[in-house]
Order: C-alpha cells, then structure tokens, then sequence
C-alpha cells in the first residue's frame, strides 16, 4: 500500500549490499587481493539470497498486482486512487497547488479539501512532530533523547549492521518529509522505526553499561532497568480516568472509528433485515473522515456500498444498473435510509 515505506526502511541495507557487490567484483579483477576474492563472492552470493532474492520476488508480485488492479505495471492502486479521488493529497511540496491542477470528476470534494499545502517549513515540522512522537509512543522522550545522542556516532561508524539501522531510522523519516500529513497518532508514517528504535536503544544500553564497568562505576548499570520501568510505566500504568496511559489513549484514537464503522453496520442490518440491497452514502451526512464504502471482493454480499455524489449522481441510472438490489440512500448521521425509487424525479422516469 505504501512502498515509500519500504523503499525508506530498506534503503540502508541496500546500498550496503550494492557496496558488497562491487567490493567482491573489484576483489575478482584485482589479482593482488585473488586470496581473498572468494570470501568476498561467498558474502556476495550470501546477501543477494538473503536481501535481493526477497526483493525481486516482491517486485514481481507488486507489478502483477499493478497490472492486475490498475491495467499499467508502474501506477498502484493506491496512486490510482489519489489521481482519481484525492489529487490534493499527492506527495511532495504544494501538494494543494500541484493537485488542483489535476482535479477530475470523481475527486471527493470534503476528503480532498482536507488536505494542507504542504511548504518546506511545514515539512519540517511534520518531521520533528513524527520524530518525537515515535519517542513517545515507542520509549518516552528521556530515552529517546539518550538513543538519538548515544546512536549519532553509527552514522559514520561501526558495525555495518548497526549503521544500516541507525541509517533506516533517518532514511524513513526522510523519505516522508515531503508529506503534508503528520500521520495518525502523529507517527503513523514512520511507525517501522520502532523495532530499529529498539534496537538503538539495546545498543546505546549496553555501551553505557560496558563503559561503566570499564571505568570502575559497574553500579550505575542498574540505573539502565529503572529507565525501562519508568518508560514502560508512563505508557502502560492508567492510575485513574484523569491519568490515563499512552497506550489507552492510543487504543481510544483507534478505537473511534472502528466504533464508528460498527454503529454504521448494525443500523443497516437493522434497516435491511438480510435484503439484497445497494447503499449509497451521502458524504454530506457522514464524517468525511470515516469512508464507509466497504466491498469484499467480487461484489457478490447481500448489501453493497457506494458513494452518493450530489449534483453528480444519477438514481435512475444506479438503480436501472442493479435491478435485483434494492437502491437505497443512506444519511448515518441522521440514520435515514432513503429508498432511491422516492427521490428519482418523474423526468428521470420518463426517460428509463
């Protein structure tokens, strides 16, 4: 759904396998280094099973899913759906500008028009939001700003394991920066970090830990498990209803619209009573943060959901087009469920 995800996560690893490769090449064509040229293709062939081969099998299943979906190897759905409902949102600086150049019939005015021109400044702002919010959901600031501190040295030294990490924290963020939306939770973009965030701090631990006992002070190493506690207390421990954890604060935010969709659900079984219908939802009474058009596949359920546009819409037409469902349009925030029959005017009759 979001291969820029992907494209930033692993952009690190990567580059170290490409360095791999032509290290072993060189090593191949230099006589002087003969000896150890076969350590160097055994490493090479080893990354490339390991890294490239995933990655090719991916690709592949990514063009045929394009091809299937979309009919063009190179636009995903999620693009598609972009270019055709919300223009306003596409990636990059002057979002807004660059999408109202390209407004189509079918773009959901309300949605779309939630978008923020996005501006280098602005940018900049989503990308310190997501980077300390990732602390917050993930460690806590305290541990996060001794991670960032004691990780900085990663980026130029080290372990190549470990550089490839610290790199995949930077290279996610990164490759968001030109994303006018801060992300759900403030953080959802860049949520993969939290495992290399982990890890970072494991490491960041245990080189405090191994210079104290170097330098004689081994019993500050129990001061590393009390930051853990404190951490994991302020985002787990709810004392009361006016001291919630972050983590019940966060599962409410999701929570919402989940309770949302199944309100919505159950009013339509209610109304519908196992009818073969088709719902049309009017976005003009509905919270056009929660998309209620949900289909499985195939279009084969007892009750099917589409969007009513007005002004745009033709009922007579949707209702000629499915006549063995009964048409229905639905207004959730005022539980109304209109049968289409009754709102299709005499000329639309006439001429069907």
């Amino acid at each position: 759904c979001r291969p820029a995800t992907a494209a930033g996560f692993g952009l690190p690893f990567g580059i170290w396998c490409l360095c791999v490769s032509i290290r072993a090449v060189i090593s191949k064509q230099d006589d002087e280094h003969a000896a150890g040229s076969p350590t160097d293709r055994q490493l090479m062939r080893a990354v490339w099973l390991g890294y490239g081969l995933p990655l090719l099998v991916t690709i592949a299943i990514a063009i045929s899913y394009n091809v299937a979906v979309t009919g063009n190897w190179r636009t995903s759905p999620y693009q598609q759906y972009t270019d055709l409902y919300t223009p306003r949102h596409v990636y990059g600086l002057n979002n807004v500008v660059r999408g109202e150049q390209h407004l189509g019939p079918k773009v959901l005015e309300d949605y779309d028009r939630w978008a923020e021109n996005l501006t280098p400044t602005s940018a900049t702002l989503n990308l310190r939001n997501r980077w300390l919010i990732s602390g917050l959901w993930i460690m806590g600031i305290p541990l996060l700003t001794l991670t960032t501190v004691l990780s900085l040295p990663l980026l130029w030294s080290g372990p190549a394991a470990w550089r490839c990490i610290a790199w995949g924290v930077v290279s996610l963020h990164a490759i968001h920066w030109p994303y006018w939306y801060v992300g759900i939770m403030g953080w959802h973009y860049v949520f993969e970090t939290a495992p290399l965030l982990c890890l970072l701090l494991g490491h960041a631990l245990s080189s405090l830990s191994h210079q104290w006992r170097e330098s004689g002070r081994a019993g500050l190493s129990y001061w590393a498990p009390v930051l853990l506690i404190l951490a994991w207390s302020g985002m787990y421990v709810s004392l009361n209803a006016d001291w919630q954890s972050r983590w019940w604060r966060g599962v409410g935010s999701i929570a919402y619209p989940r309770e949302q969709h199944q309100r919505f659900r159950t009013w339509i079984d209610r109304e519908l009573q196992g009818q073969r219908a088709l719902v049309l939802i009017d976005p003009e009474a509905s919270n056009p943060h929660l998309d209620l058009v949900i289909n499985h596949a195939g279009l084969q359920d007892s009750v099917l959901f589409g969007r009513y546009r007005p002004g745009k819409t033709d009922l007579a037409a949707v209702v000629a087009a499915f006549p063995n469902r009964v048409v229905y349009l639905a207004r959730p925030n005022e539980e109304q469920l209109i049968p289409a029959t009754e709102l299709v005017g005499p000329a639309s009759n006439s001429g069907r």
